[in-house]
């Protein structure tokens, strides 16, 4: 039997639809004010008169009278009812799409009120007047946030049941949203272990959190908002939430009491003992037939098993479930295999307390912990897992709940931490810095040491930079004239350092080896005579290792503070001492590089490489791949080419690469990253493209590998 009238709009909840209409009227709604209601609705509906209410590309609210071609676009719709409010203001009828082709109930309001509704913007609790307001406030805290922490997704991986976009940083708005909606429902339970932590104003306008976060100078970040529609319960929306950094005015401008901000109520609380978010890899996984059916027939569905897995590459037709369910199961096995040897690889995550409405009926469900195991169905560990398996904890068994893709994997896990590997590895230490602890004091303090000296005598202030500019690549040969003169900047130096004048060697130059690095990234120097470091500052912008190996004349500036060691500087041309490293290269091997190398190798393992490329390489170039050929001569001004740190990559970051090794599945390309050459795996290269040892290419940042630091790159051009 076809619906009528409203219900032909959608589901009905008749005593708040008929409370509310009443209120905008201000009087009681009468049975023929019921049947009027539906008629008039009806003959909406016939003559399809019927607004669409659908977000621009800004996030922007629009209305249009067509249903655009993408249901899946339309924010809302509404209709009129034939009434008006006691302001006389036309009154709609609308429902709200969710996620999941899902429609709420119907609502009534006045026209302005709809759309001021519709127009404003919700992260949970947090309410903006609009999606330009909620935007700001995003970027405006992502700011003022510590560094060193990616907070946004690329838009190709925004969540695919978002109707309208999300703010600039995606992960950023889901913390803050399940944040505060845990504080939020748990604030006035004394049971509770946030019990309290939302303070109020005096006159109960203003609220005032703690968000977990630090700024950028380690503090807590704390935000404040107004109070709107306290309901028994405690529950009420914190509308235009914003940063206030001074307590004198939060006391003065928003009456709260000092005692409720000095210090602040604490951060929120997802758990009580740590172990309840460790994973057990002792503990059997249930996975039942129904479980399985339910993860595979469930996925397919809502499009989270990749089709390269569910359509046979050969004939087309669908991959039997079986087939699936094996590969689910193998890789299960292997991820079980993983977490035994490392406790951190399946991660917690915490699935956000909430209530849903299902057939018209309220299902309220309490926040719990769960954990996200990667699934790589096939075994390629240079990429990302194809999704994640959500596991509850459940009678002494983990139970298999979904699978999500990784980007709503992440945003719930980051809720509870930030899914890392742990800081402290072997790949991140080298055994040298033990011994050069207190070289880095020194560095420290050397670099201190110029800057008033040039700052407290504005006179011979410029000649300071003069010995850089002598040591230019102007002239090469290095005369004993050169350096006599530049002893000049060490006897202004003297008056500051007293112990200068006993000290013959301060101001000499000297022809000194290049033997390696301090932890502070600075070059060390030694000879016969002395030891000593030269700050990375005083190398061009090239990198310490870069020098690494080779012999050059080095003018001492000045003792290091905790003596044994000097500071010193180049006395000759950075590019003719580097050129030596082209002149040593020429000699170990025919080729000629196309760069200077950023890892100094034995002639051997040179010489190795090079014959292994020859063997593999095609001799022909590419005449028009469709790709880009990097600029060799540019390569250092497109992207910085030096990587110290697996944390300072990112997915679709560019990078100019020399080709390296050739493999059967690819080839090693140099990118210039601290742990070695990079992945590019014959899949990601372009077509009827050939590549030979030497080439310069552009790539991409294609998938990276936290567990093992492990990079993969790509020649194709990031959509």
């Amino acid at each position: 039997m076809a619906k009528i009238g409203l219900f032909g709009l959608g589901y009905i909840n008749e005593g708040v639809f008929y409370d509310k209409l009443g209120d905008l009227l201000n009087r009681d709604v009468t049975t023929q004010d019921k049947q009027s209601i539906h008629t008039f609705v009806q003959s909406e509906l016939d003559r399809g008169c019927i607004e669409y209410f659908t977000c621009d590309k800004q996030g922007g609210l629009q209305t249009q009278n067509t249903a655009p071609e993408n249901a899946r676009q339309i924010v809302a719709k509404a209709v009129r009812i034939g009434l008006n409010d006691a302001q006389g203001q036309e009154i709609l009828a609308y429902v709200c799409q969710q996620s999941g082709h899902k429609w709420s109930a119907v609502y009534v309001g006045a026209r302005p009120q709809v759309l001021a509704i519709l127009e404003s913007y919700h992260i949970g609790y947090l309410n903006f007047r609009n999606f330009k307001q909620a935007n700001e406030f995003i970027c405006s805290i992502h700011d003022i946030l510590l560094p060193g922490e990616q907070w946004g997704f690329s838009r190709a991986e925004e969540d695919p049941a978002l109707i309208r976009r999300c703010t600039k940083y995606q992960i950023l708005e889901s913390y803050l949203r399940h944040t505060f909606a845990k504080l939020m429902l748990e604030y006035s339970k004394p049971a509770s272990d946030n019990y309290g932590k939302i303070v109020f104003s005096a006159d109960g306008r203003y609220c005032y959190f703690n968000t977990g976060l630090l700024t950028k100078y380690a503090q807590d970040l704390y935000l404040t908002g107004e109070v709107r529609g306290m309901k028994d319960n405690g529950v009420f929306t914190c509308d235009n939430p914003r940063f206030v950094d001074s307590k004198i005015e939060l006391v003065k401008s928003y009456g709260f009491a000092q005692r409720d901000i000095d210090p602040g109520p604490g951060v929120a609380s997802f758990y009580k003992s740590v172990s309840e978010i460790v994973y057990d890899p002792t503990i059997t996984i249930d996975f039942t037939e129904s479980k399985l059916e339910h993860i595979i027939d469930d996925g397919i569905r809502r499009g989270r098993f990749p089709k390269k897995y569910t359509l046979s590459q050969t004939t087309g037709k669908p991959v039997p479930p079986w087939s699936l369910a094996q590969m689910l199961n193998n890789s299960i096995k292997i991820a079980c295999m993983m977490a035994q040897r490392n406790f951190k690889y399946v991660i917690p995550q915490y699935r956000p307390a909430g209530v849903e409405y299902v057939g018209g009926k309220k299902v309220v469900y309490e926040g719990q912990i769960q954990f996200l195991m990667p699934i790589y169905l096939s075994a390629d560990y240079f990429s990302p897992p194809d999704f994640a398996l959500v596991l509850s904890r459940r009678d002494g068994f983990y139970v298999p709940e979904t699978i999500l893709l990784l980007p709503w994997a992440y945003n719930n896990a980051r809720i509870l931490c930030k899914p890392d590997n742990s800081w402290l590895t072997p790949s991140a230490i080298s055994a040298e810095d033990l011994l050069l602890a207190e070289e880095d004091e020194e560095e420290g303090e050397s670099e201190s040491f110029e800057e008033p000296v040039q700052s407290a005598s504005p006179a011979p202030a410029k000649p300071e930079p003069v010995p850089e500019k002598k040591a230019a690549p102007e002239k090469k040969p290095v005369t004993e004239k050169k350096a006599a003169p530049e002893k000049k900047p060490a006897a202004e130096h003297a008056p500051a350092q007293t112990e200068m004048k006993a000290d013959a060697l301060i101001g000499q130059v000297l022809t000194m080896e290049f033997t390696g690095t301090t932890a502070s990234k600075a070059l060390r120097a030694q000879n016969e005579q002395a030891q000593g470091t030269i700050s990375a500052k005083r190398l061009g912008g090239h990198r310490a290792v870069e020098f690494h190996g080779l012999s050059a004349r080095v003018r001492i500036l000045s003792h290091n503070t905790c003596g044994g060691s000097y500071q010193c500087e180049l006395a000759e041309g950075i590019d003719d001492v580097l050129s030596r490293r082209a002149q040593q290269t020429e000699a170990v091997a025919p080729v000629k590089p196309e760069r200077t190398p950023e890892k100094v190798e034995k002639p051997s393992r040179v010489e190795k490489k090079l014959e292994s490329a020859k063997k593999t390489a095609h001799t022909d170039k590419p005449t028009s791949a469709g790709w880009a050929w990097a600029d060799p001569t540019n390569l250092f001004t497109q992207r910085p080419t030096v990587v110290d740190s697996f944390r300072d990559l990112a997915v679709g970051q560019r990078y100019n690469a020399t080709v390296r090794d050739f493999v059967p599945y690819g080839v090693f390309v140099d990118i210039g990253y601290a742990e070695g050459n990079v992945l590019l795996h014959k899949s990601q290269m372009q077509e009827s493209v050939s590549l030979q040892a030497g080439d310069v290419i552009t790539v991409w940042i294609h998938a990276l590998d936290a567990q093992h630091k492990k990079v993969q790159v790509t020649m194709h051009r990031p959509e």
